[in-house]
């Protein structure tokens, strides 16, 4: 007796029963005259009790409450089995959170149990000295948060009916203050921790008052310490942290729970358009910048009412338009915010123009599920993408087709990757005044498959298959020029095509050299062709990337020349050796009436230092009309088709100036 005393009231370690088989606790108090103690009261406290409370704990599916005493003993524990035992006993790192919290009034620890990770928060009963623990598994801490108010009443409960038991067991009049502990348990069990007891006197009844006020506040303090938490977590199981507008998991408990009160609506998907190549070249410091503008525009009012945005993840959005039924509707408020997203932005200095492409899906006319909605509007979005995007688009059926054929190349595109079915064709480049070979493009195809490049190309922009595509192109081209080398064919150099994303791989410079290194190829045989396209988004790392590639001895040719808008000014600041002419400028311009324009596109290029190329010749006229304009190079149907590499080989044996201008040797 003795032990663990706090106003008056003494308590026993936990001790087993010989007479009765149980596990009991003894609590006593000091009868007192005014001629000193005359006695002392006590009681005996069946721990059985606690322990069915605390084997009820349920903290989510596996979270669960147990008892310490002040020397590591369980008190109460979800198995009978531990009680009376020490902790350290029973597991190496129960032992370790006996440990730790006999030397903490209170906390949080972090540990591993049989295989899973929980965190345990552990609080200090004052009356005994004792640990209250509550184990919480880290994948459950969202789920629990509800469950420990509950459970932290229900113990706490345990403590005041302890303090209820030694009022009765000390005074013989105690009818007044028993029922005011009545009364205020009562509010206690319903959530009202306000209602503290009246405390008059200041003897052993009164202390025991002033203690059960004491466990009171400290309890309110705790649910309230609780529900902060409660609602902080919440706010991160609901929300994205990064542009705090609702997350995936609320858009589809939001949209389940309208659905199944029939709310009409439409649904809008979004994304913004090469969003992968600004993060890439802008950093994603930058790129998450940019969501966070687009969240801001999205949370503002627009012209329909009723609509919440929503963040799936990465760079798509989604606004939920409720009791919006007309989807014509959707779509002109869509148009208008795409408009206020088209502005200018001027994020860290940087001054660029972005445009996302949306795609739309009615309920019920476009699905009655969460997941058939997603889907259709994924499709329209799509749809919307592969029409040029920067535009909203409404879901028909018709988009499914072409939707499935889209996802029906990547899979053949990945079948392709893994089982090495893509292949290397060479059409070769014709010097335009000797007709002999200058140099080979090196064109992909997929094997026993009529599939376009045109077609799979862009599935694989859109996919992220381009980089594994495009450095397989790499190795084998180089690959290709070590045979050909080494076969002692003549040295003729090849050309690469290198799209937008995979030009700003950030292992491309490197991969490159080391595939040269690798196989010992001279970079002086090797070409990379890019579009100016590779220069919309970031102009100066662009060309921070070809100075990189020049400077290792790869020259760099700028395709498809004559599509853009500001052709002509690219070709003043960009380090390029020669520009290919787009099949639609040469038939344009090649025109007798209109030569003149192509002689002064030729002239200018080659004030610049720059080479000329003409693709898609297909006709003798065509031929001799770029070779009066003095191009340097010409390539087309009108020479020879793509070849194998074997086709290439039997190619260069022969001569190559027999390469004439009036028959077409392969």
């Amino acid at each position: 007796m003795g032990k663990n005393t706090e106003k008056g009231v003494g308590w026993t370690d936990p001790y087993y029963d010989e007479v009765t088989k149980i596990s009991m606790v003894t609590a006593a108090v000091p009868i007192s005259t005014e001629y000193g103690i005359i006695g002392v009261a006590s009681a005996d406290y069946d721990l059985t009790t606690i322990q069915k409370i605390i084997k009820e704990v349920k903290l989510g599916e596996s979270g669960y409450a147990f008892l310490i005493d002040t020397k590591g003993r369980f008190i109460a524990h979800k198995d009978p089995q531990k009680v009376m035992k020490l902790a350290i006993e029973q597991d190496q790192e129960l032992g370790v959170i006996a440990d730790t919290i006999m030397n903490n009034s209170e906390g949080s620890i972090n540990v591993a149990l049989g295989g899973q990770d929980f965190r345990a928060d552990y609080l200090t009963l004052a009356s005994t000295g004792w640990k209250l623990v509550v184990m919480t598994p880290f994948a459950e801490l969202f789920s629990s948060v509800s469950d420990m108010i509950a459970n932290a009443i229900m113990i706490t409960l345990i403590i005041i009916a302890l303090t209820v038991g030694l009022i009765i067991i000390y005074s013989t009049s105690f009818s007044r203050e028993f029922k005011q502990f009545v009364d205020s348990l009562g509010f206690v069990a319903q959530g009202d921790f306000t209602r503290a007891i009246e405390v008059k006197t200041k003897d052993e009844i009164g202390q025991m008052g002033a203690y059960y006020n004491h466990v009171l506040v400290e309890l309110r303090n705790m649910v309230d310490t609780i529900k902060e938490k409660e609602q902080h977590i919440q706010f991160l199981a609901d929300r994205d942290p990064m542009t705090e507008l609702y997350n995936r998991r609320k858009f589809n408990e939001l949209l389940t729970r309208d659905l199944l009160n029939n709310v009409h609506g439409n649904i809008v998907l979004l994304d913004i358009d090469n969003f992968k190549t600004i993060n890439d070249t802008l950093g994603h410091n930058y790129g998450d910048h940019l969501l966070r503008y687009v969240a801001e525009i999205l949370r503002e009012k627009m012209c329909c009412d009723n609509t919440i945005p929503f963040r799936l993840g990465g760079d798509e959005f989604l606004i939920w338009h409720r009791n919006q039924s007309e989807k014509c509707d959707v779509r002109h408020c869509m148009e208008v915010t795409m408009a206020k997203l088209r502005k200018k932005i001027n994020i860290e200095g940087v001054v660029i123009h972005i445009t996302v492409s949306a795609g739309i899906a009615a309920y019920p006319a476009d699905g009655r599920t969460v997941d058939e909605l997603l889907v259709k509007a994924d499709i329209a979005m799509y749809s919307a993408k592969n029409n040029g995007k920067n535009r909203c688009m409404m879901f028909d059926e018709q988009m499914t087709s072409a939707f499935h054929e889209r996802f029906k190349i990547e899979k053949i595109l990945r079948e392709a990757l893994e089982y090495q079915r893509f292949r290397l064709l060479y059409q070769p480049v014709i010097d335009a005044q000797t007709g002999a070979i200058a140099y080979f493009e090196a064109l992909i195809r997929i094997q026993d498959s009529s599939l376009s490049p045109a077609v799979f190309i862009q599935v694989a922009e859109e996919s992220g298959l381009i980089i594994p595509i495009g450095r397989w192109v790499i190795q084998e081209a180089i690959c290709q020029q070590r045979k050909w080398i080494d076969a002692n064919y003549p040295v003729k150099g090849i050309a690469i095509n290198i799209s937008g994303n995979q030009f700003y791989d950030e292992n491309l410079v490197a991969y490159i050299a080391n595939s040269l290194d690798e196989q010992k190829v001279d970079p002086a045989l090797i070409e990379i062709e890019i579009t100016e396209s590779v220069l919309i988004d970031n102009q100066e790392k662009a060309i921070n990337i070809m100075k990189k590639l020049k400077e290792m001895g790869i020259r760099i040719a700028l395709d498809d020349f004559g599509t853009g808008f500001s052709s002509l000014n690219y070709l003043t600041f960009m380090p390029v050796d020669k520009i290919k002419l787009d099949k639609s400028l040469k038939d344009k311009f090649i025109r007798m009436e209109s030569i003149q324009v192509m002689e002064g596109i030729v002239s200018v290029a080659h004030g610049l230092g720059l080479m000329v190329v003409a693709e898609g010749v297909e006709e003798e006229v065509e031929a001799n009309r770029l070779k009066r304009v003095k191009c340097d190079y010409l390539q087309g149907y009108l020479y020879s088709r793509p070849l194998r590499s074997n086709d290439v080989e039997r190619l260069l044996k022969i001569q190559t100036n027999l390469f004439g201008f009036t028959e077409r040797v392969l």
